[in-house]
């Protein structure tokens, strides 16, 4: 075995484990323990964390067992890993606790130098910018996630529509579009999912309950509402409207496309997400022209009428 081989499976063997000896190593190895000393002291040059212990039961122990052993990229893959983590950088908020900068630079060191002259070129051409990701931070986006993985019951201070109020739900994940972060969580009181904004949660408090059988956040996106929703949405697009529905994780559910581009989104939906869904649709404009249910054209109708009369009040001054 040569030796950098032997140094990719000695990082591995001993990530795996809590504490080891270099008696332990040499025979795992097959090599000399003075071989091992050699690896480990390379080992150490390059960061990995792990420390010597003296005395009659000494040896060595790991400080984090949580690093990624080498692997090897192609230079595309390497590149399009870069710009992937780029994108999170962006975020005023993360469901996990990062330096972003830090892990780029070491990505970035690490790399050949063709890769790097690559990617200098092409830092000032991609981006993954999104505007309004600085401005909506969401404080306890990690609280969420963690949630929503272990199925916990949380009551969280939400500023709704109404105003502040306390609610008990179950998170079943979280999700990013246009910089926002969203949360679909099984509401208590209602027993139903719906859909909140990670950023207008104001407080959360575990209850030390978990409720199981709810679904996962893919099959939430692709589920149908029929069972539980008595109102069908039905929207007539333009060209244009389907295309900016194909891009958004709630509007393209229930889309289809005409043969001439435009194309209709039809299927059921929460009543209780009326409100919401007036919303989503306004950045559509005139691209979408909501057919049915009649709550839903009045609410849009409000939307518009808001508008008209702001709109009028400046022309006129």
């Amino acid at each position: 075995m040569n030796r950098s081989k032997r140094l990719y499976d000695l990082l591995t063997y001993i990530n795996r484990r809590d504490s080891f000896t270099a008696r332990e190593c040499s025979e795992e190895f097959g090599v000399s323990i003075r071989t091992i000393q050699r690896d480990l002291e390379e080992l150490s040059t390059w960061g990995v964390p792990f420390y010597s212990e003296q005395g009659r039961h000494g040896g060595y122990r790991m400080l984090n067992k949580n690093l990624l052993p080498p692997i090897l990229f192609s230079a595309d893959e390497a590149v399009s890993i870069y710009f992937a983590y780029q994108s999170l950088f962006y975020f005023r908020s993360l469901p996990f606790q990062i330096d972003i900068e830090s892990a780029l630079q070491k990505f970035y060191s690490n790399l050949p130098q063709h890769s790097k002259e690559k990617l200098d070129r092409l830092k000032d051409t991609i981006t993954f910018w999104s505007p309004l990701s600085h401005l909506a931070e969401a404080p306890y986006l990690q609280e969420i996630a963690d949630a929503a993985i272990e199925k916990q019951i949380v009551e969280w201070l939400y500023d709704s529509k109404g105003g502040q109020n306390k609610r008990e739900v179950v998170p079943i994940g979280i999700y990013a579009h246009g910089g926002l972060w969203y949360v679909p969580a099984y509401l208590i009181e209602k027993e139903k999912i719906s859909l909140f904004r990670a950023d207008r949660v104001l407080g959360i408090t575990r209850k030390g309950k978990k409720m199981e059988g709810l679904p996962t956040l893919t099959e939430w996106f692709l589920q149908d509402d029929t069972a539980q929703s008595n109102s069908m949405l039905d929207i007539r697009l333009s060209r244009e409207g389907v295309r900016l529905c194909k891009n958004h994780p709630i509007l393209q559910t229930g889309l289809s496309e005409e043969e001439d581009g435009s194309g209709f989104i039809r299927r059921q939906m929460d009543p209780a997400e009326i409100s919401y869904t007036a919303t989503l649709l306004l950045s559509l404009g005139g691209n979408a022209e909501v057919l049915k249910p009649e709550t839903l054209r009045k609410e849009m109708k409000e939307h518009a009428r808001v508008l008209v009369d702001l709109y009028a009040d400046v022309e006129k001054q």
